[in-house]
């Protein structure tokens, strides 16, 4: 073979194989996060550290007083200019509460 046909065939090959690769990267990602949220759903709780990460995930800063109750985690935070009452739940959903919850 030349080196035009084998840089061609090379080409080809790598132009096939970079949609398998995302596709993998993407289904790894989906795996990583289901079994996140499997592990956190079937031990006894979140952890504190956690619950900071999925609270900062979602967009909040300034996390404040941050502490677990029978509900899961609470906490104060910012979203935006305001100051928000938030609870983590077992499942690492993020809500925001009314202040006194």
């Amino acid at each position: 073979m030349n080196g035009f046909t084998t840089s061609s065939i090379a080409l080809g090959i790598l132009l096939l194989a970079s949609p398998l690769a995302l596709a993998h990267e993407g289904h790894a990602q989906n795996a990583a996060r289901e079994s996140r949220s499997q592990a956190s759903s079937q031990s006894s709780g979140i952890s504190q550290q956690q619950a900071m990460r999925e609270i900062q995930i979602d967009g909040y800063t300034d996390v404040q007083n941050l502490h677990k109750t029978s509900k899961g985690w609470m906490a104060k935070a910012k979203e935006g200019n305001h100051q928000v009452s938030l609870l983590v739940d077992d499942h690492l959903n993020v809500e925001k509460t009314q202040a006194g919850s």
